[in-house]
């Protein structure tokens, strides 16, 4: 999977590993390809650096493992093709790319991928599956894994398994706002008409 245009994220039958080649990298998910370069740390899994990928023929994407938030956290679907499950509890969207907030039993984790209407549209509550490379966050004093997000490169890669309510809490905010505006212009109304009938009143006397 592409996530930069000089950067990829390659697997075998053994585990993933993040590829940032010397260029730009003229692939598609699926493809079949081999890439020299040379091994770094990386954030938390080895890494291919300054790397040279050639294209060896075109193919599908493998099935991706499934792993829970809670097996995420313990390192080992680093860099690897994964789908994970979880409610959608916020979306948050700019003009480069979408992050959807999952909560999978109490771990919440961001699913970064690009910006689109499709994804802005999801309601929140709803329960998804997205696939994705899993990439493992960690502090380095003392080295220990603080999260992990999951990147996404089409909403295709996004499936809504079950619905979220439509009343949400943005829309009971909304409606308790316009409740109470509706409120405050029924009380001006009414004062301003018990006003108007005080002065007829006075002028009929």
């Amino acid at each position: 999977m592409k996530t930069a245009a000089d950067t990829i994220f390659i697997q075998d039958n053994s585990a993933g590993i993040k590829v940032r080649a010397t260029e730009a990298v003229n692939v598609a998910d699926g493809d079949r390809v081999s890439a020299r370069g040379f091994i770094t740390p990386g954030d938390y899994s080895p890494a291919l650096e300054d790397a040279v990928v050639t294209r060896e023929a075109g193919g599908d994407l493998p099935k991706p493992t499934e792993v829970s938030a809670k097996s995420a956290l313990e390192g080992a679907s680093d860099s690897s093709y994964v789908s994970m499950r979880g409610t959608l509890t916020a979306i948050h969207s700019d003009p480069t790319s979408t992050i959807l907030v999952l909560n999978d039993m109490g771990t919440f984790f961001n699913a970064t991928g690009p910006p689109g209407s499709d994804l802005t549209s999801l309601r929140t509550g709803s329960e998804v599956e997205v696939r994705g490379v899993c990439n493992v966050l960690v502090d380095r004093f003392p080295f220990d894994i603080r999260g992990f997000t999951l990147a996404f490169d089409s909403p295709r890669s996004v499936e809504v398994l079950k619905l979220g309510a439509w009343w949400d809490s943005r829309k009971i905010a909304w409606a308790l706002v316009l409740i109470v505006v509706l409120a405050a212009a029924s009380s001006l109304w009414a004062t301003l008409l018990q006003r108007q009938v005080e002065i007829q009143t006075r002028e009929l006397q």
